[in-house]
């Protein structure tokens, strides 16, 4: 499998998962989250990454992924929520202008 294949099976999977249809909901809830822009109305959006970090290259293939989520926009002047799940370990922080206002830690996700 090349890249292109990995996207274009991880855009389908998203898709029929049912992530999609929950996020759209939140945001159809939640107008809260965007940011009115310059010239063409407003925007947010769901960040989804994966982060692969080992020491070495020979630990590749057993290391865990931390997987990141933002929701939001970065301009915006509105709370930012920023969540990290890692390991079984979740962070839940607050953000207003740059600084963070509260911080939740959760185990056993």
């Amino acid at each position: 499998m090349n890249s292109n294949e990995l996207m274009k099976d991880l855009h389908v999977l998203l898709k029929e998962s049912g992530w999609l249809d929950r996020a759209n909901e939140f945001y159809q809830n939640h107008p809260e989250y965007f940011h009115q822009t310059d010239r063409s109305g407003y925007i947010s959006s769901f960040s989804l990454s994966v982060s692969y970090q080992p020491a070495t290259l020979t630990e590749v293939k057993d290391v865990t992924p931390s997987l990141f989520f933002a929701m939001g926009n970065t301009c915006s002047k509105f709370v930012r929520e920023y969540m990290a799940f890692t390991t079984g370990n979740v962070v839940s922080r607050n953000w207003i202008g740059g600084d963070i206002v509260s911080e939740v830690r959760c185990k056993d996700v």
